[in-house]
């Protein structure tokens, strides 16, 4: 039963390590947003997400590390505010 519980323990932390391992910088999150804003087809939404750089980066200078993707309002982790 311990072993069970320490894999599952271990398990969680490789999962939250993975999350983080895959942030990037405001200015790479806005070109995986642009991206998602083609497949949709959305007038305008490749201008949210350029816009939405400027905000990440005064966001992240604060200490809040996302980018908020437009009109989903999904977050992105980020780790540098460039």
């Amino acid at each position: 039963m311990r072993q069970i519980v320490f894999a599952l323990a271990a398990f969680s932390v490789m999962l939250i390590n993975a999350d983080f391992a895959s942030a990037e910088s405001c200015t790479q999150r806005a070109g995986e947003c642009r991206g998602v804003a083609i497949n949709v087809n959305q007038p305008g939404s490749q201008n949210k997400c350029i816009a939405e750089i400027s905000r990440c980066i005064a966001r992240c200078k604060q200490g809040q590390k996302w980018f908020v993707g437009p009109g989903s309002g999904r977050q992105w982790i980020v780790d540098r505010c460039e």
